[in-house]
């Protein structure tokens, strides 16, 4: 079957890979979803062929996959140029859209084109998941429904809280690292998700603080971030039902500057700049990456 586009054999007891998966050409966008199988091997190909691409985009159950088969699955996707340890290809819009469908669609696409970037990073996985642990409730989970008013009473801030994440982490390299590193571990709990949330929102808050003009407006912004992060109460209220804004009461100051990355154009930053979003003008940096310790 040559224009086989889905193959779906997930949650069956297939324990081998399907035979002839690699005697045609697959398109690019062909689509084999093997979650929820007995699968515990992956074909032994060479990395950085066509055989090995299909294998990487497979989706499998990455936990069941034995010692070798793991190693070998890492070594395609780092051939491939793809974060090895990811475990579902990059959500996009899927989850992208709840956070950014307020804002006009030049600056939507704009923010889109970071989203999209920061989700290619190797390790990015659990930061976009603790993103992802914020979102609304539905309301079959929700025990009290005044949750549910407060959350959505809060979803602006919060909105604009995702935005100041998602900058800190395209604009420095070491703010980046210490985002994808606190949200390594996964978890499934949403008060461990919401505290995750707020840790993040600090490193994000200390960026911006080292972006003042003044050297008293840094040392101000740095001692507000440090009182935070030391604060019992930046997590007394924070769940997904309540949506706690981190206690981020100052605006972000400045914008990041692009990173350059390969389809990455620098000019998706000067969109933002010139309109701003959720309620926040955006400046131009003011801080030198000295300053970023």
């Amino acid at each position: 079957m040559p224009e086989l586009r889905i193959l779906a054999l997930n949650n069956t007891q297939i324990r081998d890979w399907p035979i002839g998966l690699f005697e045609l050409p697959r398109s690019p966008d062909f689509n084999l979803n093997l979650l929820n199988t007995p699968i515990t091997q992956v074909p032994i190909v060479e990395p950085g062929s066509v055989q090995a691409e299909l294998v990487t985009r497979a989706r499998l159950d990455n936990n069941k996959l034995e010692r070798d088969a793991e190693d070998r699955l890492v070594s395609y996707r780092r051939a491939a140029g793809l974060d090895p340890y990811r475990t579902y290809p990059p959500r996009g819009e899927l989850d992208s859209q709840f956070w950014l469908e307020h804002l006009t669609p030049e600056i939507r696409q704009g923010w889109q084109e970071i989203w999209d970037d920061l989700e290619r990073e190797h390790g990015s996985q659990g930061f976009f998941e603790v993103i992802r642990s914020q979102r609304q409730p539905t309301p079959d989970i929700v025990h009290d429904p005044a949750d549910l008013l407060r959350y959505n009473q809060n979803l602006r801030q919060l909105r604009t809280n995702v935005l100041r994440l998602l900058r800190a982490a395209d604009s420095d390299e070491q703010t980046r690292t210490a985002l994808f590193n606190l949200s390594a571990m996964p978890t499934h709990c949403a008060d461990a998700g919401a505290q995750l949330f707020n840790a993040m929102g600090i490193e994000a808050m200390k960026l911006e603080a080292w972006r003042e003009p003044t050297p008293q407006a840094r040392t101000d912004a740095l001692v507000h971030a440090w009182t935070r992060a030391s604060s019992p109460r930046t997590f007394k209220t924070c769940s997904p039902n309540t949506a706690s804004p981190w206690g981020w009461t100052r605006c972000a100051s400045t914008p990041p500057k692009a990173r350059a990355r390969p389809g990455s154009p620098t000019s998706r930053l000067k969109r933002l700049n010139a309109t701003g979003n959720s309620g926040m003008r955006l400046k131009k940096s003011r801080a030198p990456r000295a300053c970023l310790k």
